[in-house]
């Protein structure tokens, strides 16, 4: 039996590939990973998500961006995350199709094929943006969010956020997402 060789890819291969497609990919260490469509329950937060950040972030010098902008986090990581927000000027690197470089709240809507990449490799990666100081993993099959907090001295502190009544508190960009209206029109299984 014989196993088909990982192509690897160099960032500029990459890059360059990404200004040609149509698609979008993710680079991680030399690999790159078609980025999939969601499921309905991930566009509608997805969705919410937009409408309630752009709402709360209005007149604050801040703005949120979907999953169109690509985030450089590292050599061996481009991303596209479902969400972020970034205060001030956008920085992007510049390189083929830019790439920003200075977010201070990252969202990602978990899914079963990238939870563990998104818990793991993905936020080790997303340590070492200097500007961040928030990233939010959002549950689509319950009420759940799990809230990352960089701390001045302990590092990153994780706050679990459950239930309709519950709010997502971004005190680095002044903002408050409730869940009931992140989650509305949601379907969870019981």
């Amino acid at each position: 039996m014989s196993t088909q060789p990982i192509q690897k890819y160099t960032v500029d291969e990459y890059l360059a590939i990404e200004a040609t497609s149509e698609l979008r990919y993710q680079f991680y260490q030399g690999e790159i990973f078609a980025m999939a469509g969601g499921s309905l329950s991930h566009t509608r937060i997805a969705h919410n998500l937009h409408c309630l950040a752009n709402q709360e972030l209005r007149d604050t010098g801040c703005e949120y961006l979907g999953e169109g902008m690509r985030v450089y986090c590292s050599p061996s990581l481009y991303t596209y995350p479902d969400g972020l927000i970034v205060c001030g000027e956008p920085f992007l690197d510049g390189r083929y199709t830019p790439s920003l470089v200075n977010p201070r709240v990252i969202f990602d809507i978990l899914s079963p094929s990238t939870e563990n990449f998104d818990r793991g490799q993905k936020f080790i990666q997303y340590q070492r943006i200097a500007t961040l100081c928030d990233y939010v993993l959002i549950s689509q099959f319950e009420p759940h969010c799990d809230h990352y907090v960089k701390t001045e001295h302990e590092g990153w502190k994780l706050r679990c956020i459950d239930g309709l009544d519950a709010r997502i508190e971004l005190s680095c960009v002044s903002c408050e997402l409730p869940l009931r209206d992140l989650y509305d029109r949601v379907v969870f299984e019981s």
